[in-house]
């Protein structure tokens, strides 16, 4: 056997077991239901009765939705935004370098803190912007308890996120063929005819990539909307990993939580297909151009 596959297999059989044996053991929970008995668990195979409650559950169907909605907005915004960052970046000249720092250091900064500090700018109550929109003779906002919460959070998600598509579009338009570009200004094509017909084609692939990051993170997106609003006003910005943790701490529901867990792998694998495929027809049109 090759030494290479021998080097790799110690690493490749942790991952396995780390994996594997979790992911098991979630279908396993997901077809069951459990119960907390003198300080232990006691698992009934119940088969799809917890796929039948999912179902019916009208709050889940809820965090469906909003996961939906919240990972398509967060990701198409982050695409537009972090492209256009990233050509803008690329032309700034002597600026360049600080555009770069700015544009990064959200990345560094962890969920957590990033949450509690939008909350002191949100809050109705305390927060920033409804202070300054009171400065100005401007009617204050509930901008996280009302209606315009999941809004809230998804604006928050954007501002945090988008320098990760920065920065995979921007290497992407650093490896742009310079000759390609000059050759079409010369021949009078405009900024914008460079852009669609020269530069887009070459950076679609990273374009892709950078969705696909993105979208699983969208779905994985629990820290922001715990804290921000707790999946509240009610159920209105409800997502399922909030659903799965309430379900999981607050109700006990062990096996019911399960299945939502593997609702929630179902979605993260559509969107990976998808932009998958995606990927691959940008590679392929990248690769004629």
């Amino acid at each position: 056997m090759d030494f290479r596959v021998l080097a790799l297999l110690p690493l490749a059989s942790l991952l396995l077991l780390l994996v594997l044996f979790p992911l098991i053991e979630l279908f396993r929970l997901a077809l069951s239901t459990v119960q907390l008995e003198a300080g232990g668990l006691r698992q009934t195979y119940t088969g799809m009765d917890n796929l039948r409650t999912a179902l019916g559950d009208q709050v889940f169907g809820v965090a469906l939705r909003n996961t939906l909605i919240f990972v398509g907005l967060t990701t198409l915004a982050q695409i537009l935004l972090g492209t256009a960052l990233a050509v803008f970046v690329q032309r700034a000249g002597r600026i360049r370098r600080l555009a770069q720092s700015l544009l990064l250091w959200p990345i560094v900064v962890a969920p957590v803190v990033v949450s509690v500090v939008w909350w002191l700018i949100l809050n109705s109550r305390i927060g920033a912007l409804n202070a300054a929109l009171d400065a100005v003779g401007l009617p204050e906002q509930g901008w996280l308890s009302s209606t315009l919460s999941l809004f809230a959070v998804m604006v928050v998600d954007v501002w945090h996120w988008t320098p990760v598509v920065f920065l995979i579009v921007f290497a992407a338009v650093q490896g742009a063929d310079p000759e390609l570009r000059e050759a079409a200004l010369v021949d009078g094509a405009n900024e914008r005819q460079v852009f669609r017909y020269i530069t887009l084609p070459q950076i679609l692939p990273a374009i892709g990539a950078a969705a696909l990051i993105r979208a699983i993170g969208g779905v994985k997106t629990f820290d922001e909307v715990f804290i921000l609003t707790g999946g509240g006003p009610g159920i209105s910005s409800e997502i399922v990993s909030t659903f799965v943790h309430r379900l999981y701490s607050d109700q006990l529901e062990v096996g019911y939580a399960s299945m939502v867990s593997v609702f929630t792998i179902l979605i993260v694998v559509v969107f990976a297909v998808g932009i998958w495929a995606l990927r691959r027809f940008f590679q392929a049109i990248g690769g004629a151009a």
